[in-house]
């Protein structure tokens, strides 16, 4: 006589209250369908052999929302055995007596929007990041306003930076969870918009303007906040 095997198939959704539903399945058996976290096949008693384990969409989900791994352990041991990431198949191949689960894990994906606006006129900004890919990136402004979205994205800390920009001036850089732009935490299934605002520098001059043009009065020029440039004659 041969030792049957046992196997079982688990679900594992992050955040654990996520509204997706998978269809799980071991091969050879009939799939059980809409299963949230903590579903199961339950424990299947088979043969020993290679079995296909897995996943395919539930009701009103698509897989493309996930991140998806599987991991099948020993159940007496918790030695791994099998495992794939990104995956929603893998060949579990069980011996004589063993017993193994495998949990398939999803985590629902988020994404970051980076919304540049600016009051005074339109541009060109540049974006620099360390983990978001590309490292770095352009928005350009019309009407006052432009974006770049970074979606599939698995929770995360995350940071964007401004480069300076001659003639702008940087007034509000803030994010709609409360993060810092250089530290987004990026939770399962969230969407955060981080905003960069800014203002566009104005320009102003004194010309001098003497009758006669040969006048020989010289004058100290100034704008508050500068210092005066001194003995301006004619079209100083």
């Amino acid at each position: 006589n041969t030792k049957r095997a046992a196997i079982e198939v688990v679900k594992d959704l992050t955040p654990a209250d996520d509204t997706g539903r998978f269809d799980l399945y071991i091969g050879g058996f009939a799939p059980v369908t809409d299963q949230g976290d903590g579903g199961t096949t339950g424990v299947e008693s088979v043969a020993p052999g290679t079995y296909e384990v897995g996943e395919t969409a539930g009701t009103g989900t698509d897989l493309a929302d996930y991140r998806s791994a599987i991991t099948c352990v020993d159940r007496a041991t918790g030695d791994v055995l099998d495992e794939a990431a990104p995956a929603t198949v893998l060949d579990v191949t069980l011996a004589a007596g063993d017993d193994v689960v495998c949990t398939i894990e999803n985590v629902r994906t988020g994404a970051i929007t980076v919304v540049k606006k600016t009051v005074g006129g339109d541009a060109t900004f540049g974006f620099t990041s360390t983990t978001l890919s590309p490292s770095s990136f352009d928005i350009t402004t019309s009407g006052g306003t432009g974006e770049r979205l970074f979606d599939d994205l698995f929770p995360d800390t995350y940071d964007v930076t401004e480069t300076a920009l001659a003639g702008w001036d940087l007034t509000d850089a803030s994010c709609s969870d409360g993060s810092d732009p250089a530290s987004i935490a990026l939770g399962a299934g969230e969407t955060v918009t981080c905003t960069f605002e800014n203002t566009k520098r104005a320009a102003i001059e004194v010309v001098k303007d003497l009758t006669p043009a040969d006048d020989t009065g010289r004058f100290d020029l100034y704008i508050g906040g500068f210092a005066p440039v001194t003995d301006q004659g004619d079209g100083g």
